[in-house]
């Protein structure tokens, strides 16, 4: 994405001695100065004066709002700047639709096969004697004790899950930072020319490195794990678990790469008389720490949002199926006291059967029409309003 750069009051670099051409090249000068100390292109520093704009804007008039140099930098936004921001955030929530989408589906088959189920069972007491429905209840109470059975490697499975989430998020933390800036800090403080500091600053831009290399492979590992636990649980009760892939790291470490870029310089000959400033060196570590935390922890953010997503759909498919053994075992007992219960409830199965088909078709429907809107762009936004169906209200 492009990023900008905005020189606000260049109105105070005007000198009522010099001509226009030679205001003009002064304020072309500053430009270029700071286009080189930023490390980007010069048609990407605009020089404005927000005061003369918003006294032009004021009055209606356009060659003063043409001197405060505003429209070019409004252009270059318009141009650039948002149609990049608004096709990265398409990108987002197109993705996010489509996680979205996976989860609902799986949940509302999950409720399909089990409503299915309890209708053959239904069905086939049909004629049936009373110690029909008995056997079924107590094989009901069979199946539920085995799921509880389930629980408990569940509960182990989350408990390995939830230390290998804390041994990355220890990788990630503000406190791993402060510990790497502190040797940076101490090498600082080392004599006037600061000689170790250099080799001490991609030392610890290598450490961070390797901090978030490594929490990508203990996520990767707690993704494997749950993927083969899910994999067995699936087989053995019918569930539709699944794990989504960890976050990719890999733009953190790109960002990591741009501070070690960015601040690298102040460690050249030119920079050791600013250095030597006890203030100066107070800010610069201060804004260093400032920027690794952003990296760490969005980096943390996006794992902690992965785990929390796969925690989610244990407990949402736990608690369908408890759900499903309640009124299974309700049901069958309804029909222990009336035989008349039996067809009422088939009708009621039925009835629930055909909703979740209704959602399963409305879910790609609504989804389908959100990632149109967010390919067609705000002013498609404008015009539509949905909401996706997240609880079926369905379950038998």
């Amino acid at each position: 994405m492009a990023c900008f750069v905005v020189l606000n009051k260049v109105d105070m670099l005007a000198d009522p001695l010099l001509d226009a051409a030679q205001n003009e090249a002064a304020v072309q000068k500053q430009c270029e100065l700071t286009a080189q100390t930023l490390q980007m292109p010069r048609d990407r520093v605009f020089p404005v004066s927000a005061r003369h704009a918003l006294h032009a804007r004021l009055s209606g008039n356009d060659l003063e709002l043409a001197k405060s140099r505003l429209p070019a930098l409004e252009a270059a936004l318009t141009d650039e700047l948002l149609p990049a921001r608004q096709q990265v955030l398409t990108h987002a929530v197109i993705a996010g639709v489509d996680a979205l989408r996976a989860q609902v589906n799986a949940r509302l088959r999950d409720q399909r096969r089990q409503n299915s189920e309890q209708l053959l069972e239904l069905r086939g007491l049909r004629g049936k004697s009373g110690a029909r429905v008995r056997h079924l209840l107590d094989r009901v109470g069979e199946d539920a004790a085995e799921f509880e059975r389930c629980v408990t490697r569940l509960t182990a499975l989350r408990a390995v899950q939830t230390r290998l989430l804390r041994d990355t998020q220890n990788q990630l933390s503000s406190e791993r930072i402060r510990a790497e800036v502190k040797q940076l800090q101490d090498a600082l403080n080392k004599g006037i020319l600061h000689l170790g500091a250099r080799t001490a600053f991609l030392t610890m831009c290598d450490k961070l490195r390797h901090a978030l290399s490594d929490s990508e492979v203990t996520t990767s590992e707690a993704r494997e794990m749950l993927q083969g636990t899910f994999r067995q649980l699936n087989a053995e009760f019918g569930f539709s678990l699944s794990i989504a892939l960890p976050p990719e790291l890999a733009k953190h470490r790109e960002d990591l790469a741009a501070i070690e870029r960015g601040y690298n310089r102040y460690f050249g000959l030119s920079e050791t008389l600013r250095m030597a400033s006890s203030a100066f060196k107070e800010r610069f570590v201060r804004m260093l720490v400032s920027k690794l935390r952003v990296v760490f922890e969005t980096a943390s953010r996006d794992i902690e949002l992965w785990n929390q997503s796969a925690s989610a759909q244990m407990e949402a498919q736990l608690r369908d199926r408890r759900r499903s053994f309640r009124k299974r075992r309700e049901s069958l007992e309804r029909i222990q006291q009336a035989a008349g219960d039996l067809e009422e409830r088939v009708a009621d199965v039925e009835s629930q059967a055909a909703r979740i088909e209704s959602l399963i078709a409305e879910v790609a429907t609504r989804t389908e029409t959100l990632a149109v809107i967010a390919r067609r762009g705000p002013l498609g936004i404008e015009s539509e309003h949905f909401e996706l169906p997240m609880e079926s209200g369905a379950t038998a």
